[in-house]
């Protein structure tokens, strides 16, 4: 399955992209028309928006007063006004085809779908028209003033002072009328015969047939516009903020979007229209979370993943092969059916690759798979894979010794000897230092020039996730927390924060700026500012036993039980 995601990041959500001004007065109404938007005023005009270029190419005085409602099928046009018409426009001339007198008082709402109009006028009455030739198909008294109406083309759900009136074209009867405590519904969406409403009391309910599936408090103030796509849910309202919510959680908000009441919303597939009693049209980019890339990877769980500088991804598992993936085209481009046993460890050199086996062997293989050298001195399992800047390999494992290889020699030119098994080691960008945690807790520092130890950190705690810069570390171990080293003053520094149980991965941006880590007990992935020193809220954060970013940070891959998936980072 093939897709991309990006993550939705709490910290950076809603920008705007752009504000449309040409109403002389409140913003009524307005509904997207492929690549177009169409809005209608108090002004009596309609205005046709070119959503990229942020600019009207159409308007028109379509009725003499306030249009208070419209809708389109994409070709035609149906606006709904105080002069108690509705008037049918082709949308592609702006010619007028028709115009409709069934009310005999304010259109309030109209909706199109399924080759039906439904209109509802301020008396009460709901009419149901067949297009294209707006025969009538249907006539309902609701007995109460319609705020405003949708329709699947089976059925109507109108919003009324009295609760939300349920309406069968085919029996041509009320079926249900939905009363959420005596508060006056303001606004309605339907999404596969699911609806959601917003209500004067400043709560979202979301209905299924005549049953209340959720409701929750969104606004202090009354809600007057909503957008529902069966999931996201948009809101807008006396409050003049802009919100996304997925189900009762708020995903995203802008506050002070406009400066009048926001009369119109709708969700564009990761973008907020929105339209307001100030005159204004805003457009709102929201980080999204939809599917990207996801690939089946191993038989069976990941064990170790890392990002090459050139941008491959280095994946080794349970199922004793070593892969590579091209990140940019989504795609595996190697296997290799490297150890006896679970792969621990991947690193790049250059054209080739090595891996440290449960089975004790350091490997290196060429760029076509074959196995290229063997390097074999750790008794038991190897675990941690490095180089240095001088192209040495380094080595930890289980006999708590860490080994430099010098390429083209089988065996190791030093050893470094510590304090138990090394559990993690990583060496600084600029080649000089090696950094190393073990089984007695101390971050160590290993001079790689002078071969010995250059100073250490007591009390890291058991480590499973190590990433350096030349000046810092970042150690993430089985109490789950995410701490910061300074290897200059060789002092512990501030916790960044923490997970839920044993952080197992973690992976570092070039600049080192950006930290992702995932956690072994719930997989949940965490991003964080480095710099700032604080975690970036992502909603809903995926699932991952390893995580890798790009050295650039845009992108971050998931390995989760055997499937890769790729996601955009925007921050």
């Amino acid at each position: 399955m093939i897709g991309l995601l990006f993550l939705v990041l709490q910290d950076a959500t809603l920008t705007p992209l752009g504000e449309a001004t040409g109403h002389l007065g409140p913003v009524t109404a307005f509904r997207k028309a492929g690549g177009k938007l169409v809005s209608a005023g108090r002004d009596g005009t309609v205005k046709v928006w070119d959503l990229a270029g942020r600019k009207a190419t159409a308007d028109w005085i379509a009725h003499d007063g306030e249009i208070y409602d419209i809708a389109t099928d994409g070709s035609l046009l149906v606006t709904a006004g105080e002069d108690k018409t509705m008037r049918v426009w082709e949308l592609s001339s702006r010619k007028e085809t028709r115009k409709l007198e069934g009310h005999s008082v304010t259109v309030r709402a109209v909706a199109i779908d399924g080759g039906k109009l439904v209109s509802a006028g301020a008396d009460g009455v709901v009419i149901v028209w067949n297009l294209p030739g707006f025969d009538q198909a249907a006539k309902f008294d609701v007995k109460s003033t319609p705020r405003q109406v949708a329709t699947d083309g089976r059925q109507a759900w109108v919003a009324c002072n009295d609760g939300i009136h349920v309406l069968d074209f085919g029996s041509k009867t009320e079926t249900a009328k939905l009363d959420a405590k005596n508060v006056a519904p303001q606004c309605v969406a339907v999404s596969d015969g699911r609806i959601a409403a917003g209500y004067l009391d400043g709560h979202v309910r979301t209905w299924q047939g005549d049953r209340m599936i959720s409701e929750w408090k969104a606004a202090d103030l009354a809600i007057y516009s909503i957008a529902y796509d069966g999931g996201t849910v948009v809101t807008g309202g006396q409050d003049y903020m802009v919100k996304v919510w997925g189900g009762k959680t708020l995903r995203s908000k802008f506050e002070k979007a406009h400066g009048g009441l926001i009369a119109a919303v709708a969700w564009d597939g990761g973008r907020v229209i929105s339209g307001s009693y100030d005159g204004t049209i805003g457009l709102w980019e929201l980080s999204k979370a939809e599917p990207t890339a996801m690939l089946e990877a191993h038989g069976g769980d990941v064990s170790s993943m890392v990002m090459a500088s050139d941008g491959r991804l280095i994946t080794g598992g349970y199922d004793r092969t070593l892969r590579v993936w091209s990140v940019s085209a989504r795609k595996q481009s190697l296997r290799i059916d490297a150890h006896k046993g679970r792969v621990n460890a991947v690193l790049a050199a250059g054209s080739k690759l090595i891996s440290a086996g449960d089975d004790g062997v350091i490997a290196m293989w060429d760029g076509s798979g074959k196995r290229a050298a063997e390097f074999q001195g750790h008794t038991g399992e190897a675990k941690g894979l490095a180089l240095t800047g001088s192209g040495q390999l380094v080595t930890g494992g289980n006999d708590g010794v860490i080994r430099l290889w010098t390429p083209g020699q089988k065996k190791p030119s030093s050893e470094l000897k510590g304090s138990g098994e090394i559990d993690v080691l990583a060496v600084t960008p600029d080649g000089r230092r090696i950094v190393s945690v073990g089984s007695d807790r101390a971050l160590r520092v290993w001079d790689v020039g002078k071969k010995k130890e250059a100073g250490r950190i007591e009390g890291a705690g058991l480590v499973y996730a190590l990433v350096v810069t030349d000046d810092f570390a970042i150690a993430c171990g089985s109490v789950g927390t995410v701490t910061h080293f300074d290897l200059n003053k060789m002092e512990r520094g501030v916790v960044l924060g923490s997970h839920e149980g044993t952080v197992a991965s973690g992976s570092l941006s070039k600049d080192g700026k950006l930290l992702a880590t995932a956690d072994r007990a719930k997989r949940i992935v965490k991003l964080w500012n480095v710099e700032a020193r604080r975690e970036l809220k992502i909603e809903s954060p995926p699932r991952a036993d390893f995580v890798a970013l790009t050295p650039d940070g845009r992108t971050l891959v998931c390995a989760d039980r055997g499937w890769i998936r790729f996601y955009a980072v925007k921050w």
